[in-house]
């Protein structure tokens, strides 16, 4: 049925703009010279208007005229056969939304939304006229809303159509390719699962249950009980006031805390770990902002020292949380970072970063001045064809990541 019904606006869009140039003519045939232009958008309106269409469904038929020429160049065009059902980039895509008006039993109000300049379209566009160099690396991935589809590319250009990649020698290829590097100088990716049991979350001993969890060695004393007892009521209390502040996600908001907290026991219980970035979907609220309960940047800090204690007892130093965030501190982001690495860099303190996926992104620095206990860590995959090699570079990033899914 929509399928019938977006041939049958087609159709029309192309009948109203058919009348609209004939109409555009006669009146303009008629005009003296020192009169002003009859315009093609007046004369639509003015067929729209006869046929009482309202002011909206004027806007919709404009719009579609428009993007009926862009396509190819003469709205009369579209009428051959084999328009309908082609290609989504060849010829975009419609929306359309059908309901029954209220005012009128037999009436139907039509909402839609037109797409035909698609990223394929542009560069197509650019190819007509220019040679185009494409350089990205992430044009050809599988994505959830997919990517350019070339084949369609190469398709509509034929032999002008050049990849880039088969023109790439051996060796370069063998050099790019990280993945078969890392292989084989051992690198491994281990992916934790820090999500928490649902029937933990109103447990007394979560905490207790968690860090036996990931730090089985842990061994509960008369010199760690009280601190121990501290944790459970702090995170209890939490749990609750979720509950009863929170109530349309309360759940959510209790797995993402947990979540977070398990993943400072998986850093905290390892003195290999050194530097961890942690990016959640949001960031660590303070206690003038509202629903601050979510994911408070008081009661984080409060865990991560608690934790710090209980696992970390025999530090010289014990490991710093540094949250990352332009509401939370007066400095760049930049500056936030890099004050957290020196902290690893220059007093071999342990750090865990916490942020936020779009406040910390790619564009962020962190590379830092490496200390000699890393240096042990440090694997080199860089290919032999490099002048410098990563052992000669003196500041590296050493980063785990612990991902949380």
């Amino acid at each position: 049925m929509v399928r019938d019904v977006n041939k049958f606006i087609k159709y029309f869009v192309i009948q109203i703009a058919q009348w609209a140039t004939s109409y555009q003519a006669r009146i303009n045939e008629r005009r003296s010279k020192v009169e002003d232009y009859y315009q093609f958008a007046d004369s639509v309106r003015t067929i729209c208007d006869t046929l009482r269409l309202s002011n909206e469904t004027q806007k919709i038929v404009l719009l579609e005229i428009e993007a009926l020429k862009n396509i190819r160049g003469n709205v009369g065009d579209n009428l051959q056969n084999g328009h309908y059902g082609r290609l989504l980039q060849d010829h975009g895509m419609q929306l359309f939304s059908l309901t029954d008006s209220d005012a009128h039993l037999n009436r139907t109000e039509i909402g839609a939304a037109f797409i035909y300049t698609t990223p394929e379209q542009f560069l197509l566009k650019l190819a007509r006229s220019n040679r185009v160099l494409g350089l990205s690396a992430t044009a050809d991935l599988e994505t959830v809303i997919s990517n350019f589809d070339f084949k369609y590319i190469q398709q509509q250009l034929g032999a002008a159509f050049i990849k880039g990649t088969e023109l790439v020698p051996a060796a370069t290829k063998k050099d790019m390719d990280v993945s078969s590097r890392c292989r084989d100088q051992g690198v491994q990716v281990n992916v934790i699962n820090v999500i928490p049991d649902p029937d933990q979350l109103d447990d007394i001993r979560v905490m207790q249950k968690l860090i036996l969890k990931y730090h089985p060695n842990f061994e509960i004393n008369d010199d760690n009980h009280a601190q121990l007892a501290l944790l459970e009521q702090l995170v209890q209390q939490l749990m609750q006031q979720l509950k009863q502040k929170v109530s349309d996600n309360a759940l959510y908001c209790q797995k993402r805390y947990l979540s977070l907290f398990g993943s400072f026991i998986c850093f905290l219980s390892h003195r290999n770990r050194r530097v961890v970035l942690g990016l959640q979907s949001v960031l660590p609220k303070l206690d003038t902002e509202v629903d601050t309960i979510k994911m408070s940047a008081q009661v984080i800090e409060q865990v991560f020292e608690l934790l710090a204690g209980l696992l970390c007892p025999d530090e010289k130093r014990l490991p710093q949380l540094h949250m990352i965030a332009k509401k939370l501190q007066s400095e760049p982001i930049e500056q936030q970072v890099a004050a957290a690495l020196k902290v690893r860099s220059e007093e071999q303190t342990r750090v865990y970063l916490l942020s936020a996926y779009k406040t910390l992104g790619v564009g962020v620095n962190l590379v830092r001045a490496n200390t000699e206990p890393d240096q042990a860590q440090i694997i080199d995959i860089a290919p032999e064809t490099l002048i410098f090699r990563i052992h000669d570079i003196s500041k590296l990033i050493l980063m785990e990541s612990i991902l949380e899914r």
